[in-house]
């Protein structure tokens, strides 16, 4: 794998509606990672019925290899009438990239996407193509290292009209934005929950239409590997070890004991730190050899919370992850950085915990709902028990 597509985006809902008319959908499959952004045309139910459809349909059979102009016509000719206006009609954007990062963008009737590529915007040739009577923008990609898409739906650009603004935010102004607010160390979320806090910022928090903004980044592979717990036989201590340090990546401990297994496995002193930056989060430590090492079933769960919050795609607030404590240090490897996360779980009860109420079950439900949340941010995780 050359490239990992990282992904994220962030919704409002129109004013006064649970249901947001807007959908996002990403597929990802050994050949490539497809990602649709579907509008269903007004709000609430049936925008979201709309929408729903456009972009699992089209997801779905454009990362199974169907046609995009088939697929395109499917969806045009399955979608349901509305019968107050008498027409079936979903906005779309789709992006597939495959690991080279080779690709296209079919776009029809969504706002324009911007694609940034060395901290400058990039203009890309868009061919004009006409499926049943729609006219659909079509363009190739040869995407780079740390290239940027934003795109989004027409509430981004109609945000702020007739309140804080006389045209809305247009495109350009959206550009200008991001730009201005640039770095490629900004994970996909970021960028959108930037973009998204801003729009909602425009409406005065009461959103005049739905709005989603969706982002992609184009980044090469990092593997987190992750060491939680002893091993249920204490004579594998060593075996498990030597296995996590021959792993490429960047290698993470939790746990008290854990971390004495490391530190005499590598002859390594712990060197615990003293600062409590965080009332819910006892503190890290260092051993040479580790990029971080911090406590274990507490600091987990909270990463979990963490986690949680992040993939939240209606809270559009601030997703920098810029606390120094040892969760959030933890979930900036993960969220961030991470493509592959190898969680190494011992399977023992930690005489530590004797005393806590703290029980196996409690770990291994942490760690199996930080799995599935790491699976739903688009990341590639994998489970071995000791």
């Amino acid at each position: 794998m050359k490239y990992f597509i990282d992904d994220g985006y962030v919704s409002l809902n129109h004013i006064g509606e649970e249901l947001c008319g807007d959908k996002v959908e990403v597929v990802r499959k050994k050949e490539g990672t497809t990602i649709v952004l579907a509008d269903g045309l007004g709000s609430g139910v049936k925008a979201n019925i709309l929408a729903t459809l456009t972009s699992k349909l089209l997801c779905l059979m454009i990362a199974n290899g169907a046609d995009i102009e088939e697929c395109i016509s499917s969806v045009i000719s399955t979608l349901p009438v509305c019968q107050v206006r008498k027409v079936a009609y979903s906005t779309f954007t789709v992006i597939h990239l495959d690991h080279e990062g080779k690709g296209y963008i079919f776009e029809f009737d969504n706002p324009p996407l911007i694609y940034i590529r060395d901290g400058k915007r990039l203009s890309l040739q868009r061919e004009k193509r006409v499926i049943m009577d729609k006219t659909v923008y079509f363009s190739s990609i040869d995407a780079l290292e740390n290239d940027c898409i934003i795109f989004c739906s027409d509430g981004a650009p109609h945000a702020g009209i007739g309140k804080t603004m006389n045209l809305g935010w247009s495109m350009d102004d959206i550009s200008n934005y991001v730009l201005a607010n640039y770095s490629k160390d900004k994970s996909a979320m970021e960028i959108a929950s930037l973009v998204g806090e801003a729009c909602n910022s425009l409406y005065m928090n009461e959103p005049g239409d739905d709005t989603t903004i969706a982002a992609l980044r184009i980044v090469k592979p990092v593997t987190v590997n992750l060491l939680v717990g002893p091993p249920m036989k204490e004579e594998d201590d060593f075996i498990v070890a030597e296995k996590f340090m021959n792993q490429e990546g960047i290698k993470i401990v939790c746990g008290g004991t854990t971390s004495k297994i490391m530190s005499k496995y590598l002859n390594k002193e712990i060197r615990p730190s003293l600062n409590y930056l965080s009332p819910d989060v006892p503190p890290i430590a260092t051993i040479d050899g580790l990029d971080l090492v911090t406590e274990g079933v507490i600091t987990l769960g909270k990463v979990l919370e963490v986690t949680q919050h992040y993939l939240d795609n209606k809270d559009v607030y601030n997703k920098s992850l810029k606390e120094k404590d040892g969760a959030t240090l933890l979930a900036n490897y993960i969220l961030k950085r991470a493509s592959h996360i190898n969680l190494f779980v011992g399977t023992t009860l930690n005489p530590a915990h004797k005393d806590l109420p703290i029980d196996l079950s409690m770990k291994m439900k942490i760690v199996e709902n930080l799995k599935k949340s790491l699976e739903d941010c688009g990341k590639i995780v994998t489970i071995q028990y000791h």
